[in-house]
């Protein structure tokens, strides 16, 4: 069956599909306006259609939460979670429909007793709201319990970002004691503009484990419910010793309490709307299940009894596959179900050929894999795993078939991979970062490198292969894990500067080359695409007048400056040509980086009038997006370099870059704005589509912040005080609350100061 959402409003000047169609319960029909069917795991979502367009797209949630037709006047609704997902979420598959805003509410039922935090994340901007118990009257009140104020931070495709990535201290909530058994009440309201569409929820367990959200665990709102169950337990058939879930769906005045009972004898904790034998057993086959729901005003009802059946379990269990997963000193071993701790722990059921001897193996929780503690691999070496005696948990164990199992050891090898795919390394999601604005000169160039120093940007993960685009050279490069080479990066801006550190792992640290062979170095590269145009910028012959091409040794020295001829770059124009800037503390450009435990650390600032074109007018605030891209170069001392033990061809074990977008020709804000498929315009740059040597993702420079920056309380570090603040701003003391007020003249943060010193206070205030 289906509906269709019918837009309010005229039609946007991109003109676009405006019809949808859903899959809604079979045998019922559900017009734009009216409420679908739900049950047990899933939550009604009602749509707003052309809220937030006046000639600007809405962005913000108020947009919704402000417009006449809000909260009685939706034009469709749906059912969320889409029947193919497990988890709490929205994803809208019809990016053809903008300017709209969403309200999903119902009941989470928390599985443990405990603090609870939780997150959201969303395209484009969502609250989450928690109430203290089921009434909606008490939700939190104020600010939401979590939101995403723009988009976005993780992707539509899956859930990644969700815990963490830009803006973590908004879309992430305080710890919440919540008790296992008992419904609260949540809303999640959500304002699309333009583009793609989605919202995910997610939560950290008082046990520590970070997951989505699941639908399970969710009940749909129902106002002034009577007492009713909506769907009865099943009975269920299992071969042994699989798990067994018995469920119930129901409409009850909250809160209610539920009770499983195990052949009319009461489980004790069993008060969920779920009810899971882990583990089965013959003797288990005929058992029956029942839940008594009671409502808030003490009415009691009882599900019919699902009945159990256990069948012997015959089949073998076969290893399906091994794997390094990144450390070369262990190896995961997959089977095909449960297998018995005895029989898996034991190292002498495991062999690795080429003499490589296992040390250990530990069962995972869930008990379908192994984790092998083995001596050193070798990258890009074949291994051969074989597997025997492995038995299942059955009653009667069955034995691994075949017996025994040679298995092909896959290495996790960043060199394996089609660099001309789709990936992180080339998705708008993964490759755009929004720097916040921080207070002037509040970035300090020292290597100590937090969060907090950046106005709270959490930093962006690179791993070659994974989070970042190699490059094709040298043939001989090398890589063992990322503690070998990986970073992580962070951005911020103020008036005057734009800040960019860089926190590296990296197991042999070196520099030995001349300053314009820094990047066969343990290097940075920085690449600025000022006009974000898309073209090639990322080759020393570019001669960008504004922006360009510029690396960093990992003590902060910069190429353009140290050349042997004492000009810039040699002469070259490569960086901010139609500049004249110089480097050096009191300069244009400054860098300083320091080996730290375990690889290194550099912070680099650059005035923006090094990326500020006057033709185009371009100012690096207030929203403004960039092309800019960043790159690490890894020398292990094993090239022709001076401190190189000449065993490879080059001193470069291995370059990447973090992001490598697909280009189109022509591709502008006006062609975006006349809505013509994107897909119409030819690739440039080369046949696959991507920008040569990495390419450009993207800086968007964030407004001020408007919230006052946060003072943490101060702790005692080894004698000292530690000062803590977020959010920018001017760190102040004075000896009374009174004042006088005077800035304190280390602006470091965290400022560490003296606890012998008299008694002062401390605040911090924009300047």
């Amino acid at each position: 069956m289906t509906y269709t959402r019918v837009k309010k409003l005229a039609q946007p000047k991109r003109m676009k599909k405006l019809s949808k169609s859903y899959l809604i319960l079979a045998g019922a029909v559900f017009l734009a306006g009216s409420t679908p069917m739900t049950h047990g795991g899933q939550l009604t979502i009602l749509f707003y259609d052309g809220v937030g367009f006046s000639g600007i797209e809405g962005l913000s949630v108020s947009d919704l939460t402000s417009d006449s037709t809000f909260p009685d006047g939706s034009t469709a609704s749906d059912i969320v979670p889409r029947f193919e997902t497990e988890f709490l979420e929205f994803v809208d598959e019809d990016d053809g429909i903008d300017n709209y805003g969403s309200w999903t509410r119902g009941y989470i039922q928390a599985p443990q007793s405990g603090a609870f935090q939780f997150f959201i994340s969303s395209d484009d901007a969502s609250e989450f709201w928690l109430s203290k118990d089921p009434n909606p009257v008490n939700r939190n009140s104020g600010s939401p319990t979590a939101f995403e104020s723009v988009c976005c931070t993780g992707s539509k495709t899956n859930a990644e970002g969700l815990f963490t990535g830009a803006r973590l201290n908004e879309r992430q909530s305080a710890a919440i004691d919540l008790v296992a058994g008992d419904f609260y009440y949540f809303e999640v309201l959500h304002k699309e503009a333009g583009g793609g569409s989605w919202w995910r929820l997610g939560w950290q367990r008082p046990d520590g484990i970070q997951e989505q959200i699941p639908a399970s665990v969710a009940q749909p709102y129902v106002a002034n419910p009577s007492l009713a169950l909506l769907g009865h337990p099943f009975d269920q058939s299992v071969s042994e010793p699989s798990p067994a879930t018995f469920s119930v769906d129901f409409t009850a005045a909250q809160p209610a309490t539920l009770q499983w009972f195990h052949n009319n004898s009461p489980i004790d904790g069993a008060t969920l709307t779920h009810y899971r034998v882990e583990e089965t057993t013959l003797s288990m086959s005929g058992d029956q299940f029942r839940v008594e729901v009671t409502d808030a005003n003490g009415n009691a009802t009882t599900s019919f009894s699902a009945t159990l059946f256990v069948t012997a379990d015959t089949t073998s269990p076969m290893a399906d596959f091994a794997v390094t997963g990144g450390n070369l000193d262990e190896i995961t071993v997959g089977f095909s179900e449960r297998v018995s701790a005895a029989s898996a722990e034991n190292i002498e059921n495991y062999s690795v050929d080429k003499g490589v001897t296992v040390e250990s193996a530990a069962l995972s929780t869930e008990g379908d894999s192994v984790l092998l503690k083995v001596s050193k691999l070798t990258q890009l070496t074949g291994y051969t795993l074989t597997v025997k005696d492995v038995q299942d948990n059955a009653n009667n164990p069955n034995t691994l078939s075949p017996n025994p199992t040679t298995l092909t050891v896959i290495l996790f090898d960043i060199f394996d991979f089609d660099q001309t795919a789709e990936g992180p390394w080339s998705d708008p999601d993964h490759t755009s970062a929004i720097a916040p604005k921080v207070a002037n000169r509040s970035v300090k160039q020292d290597a100590e490198i937090s969060s907090a120093e950046y106005g709270g940007f959490e930093g962006v993960a690179v791993i070659g292969g994974i989070h970042g685009h190699i490059n094709a050279f040298p043939n001989d490069r090398s890589w063992d894990n990322p503690a070998d080479s990986s970073f992580t990066f962070y951005l911020s801006h103020d008036d005057e500067w734009v800040y960019v550190g860089v926190d590296v792992k990296d197991d042999v640290i070196n520099t030995d080359d001349t300053a314009r062979s820094y990047w066969k170095d343990d290097s940075i590269e920085i690449v600025v695409d000022v006009q974000n145009d898309d073209f090639d910028i990322n080759t020393d012959t570019s001669e960008d007048a504004y922006g360009g091409h510029l690396y960093f040794n990992y003590e902060g020295k910069t190429s353009d400056t140290e050349h042997p001829s004492g000009a810039k770059d040699g002469g070259a124009l490569r960086w901010a040509a139609a500049v004249d800037w110089t480097y050096g503390e009191e300069g244009d450009m400054f860098g300083f980086g320091k080996e730290v435990e375990g690889g290194w650390r550099t912070e680099m600032r650059f005035k923006k009038i090094l990326f500020e074109d006057p033709e185009i007018g371009n100012k690096l605030d207030d929203g403004f997006t960039m092309g800019f891209n960043i790159g690490i170069d890894d020398d292990d001392k094993r090239g022709p370099g001076p401190n190189g033990d000449g065993s490879r061809s080059q001193d470069l074990e291995i370059q990447y870059f973090w992001a490598n977008r697909a280009r189109y020709d022509g591709l502008d804000a006006a062609y975006i704005e006349s809505g013509a498929p994107i897909a119409d315009l030819p690739l440039i740059i080369d046949s696959a589509g991507r920008i040569r040597h990495g390419g450009a993702g993207d800086i968007i420079f964030a407004p001020a912040q408007t919230d006052p920056p946060v003072l943490e309380k101060p702790v005692l570090v080894q004698g000292d005080i530690s000062i803590i603040w977020a959010g920018g701003g001017v760190l102040q003391e004075a000896p009374a609350v009174t004042g006088p007020w005077t800035k304190v003249s280390n602006q470091n943060n965290p400022y560490t100061g003296s606890a012998t010193s008299p008694a002062l206070f401390f605040r911090v205030i924009r300047e």
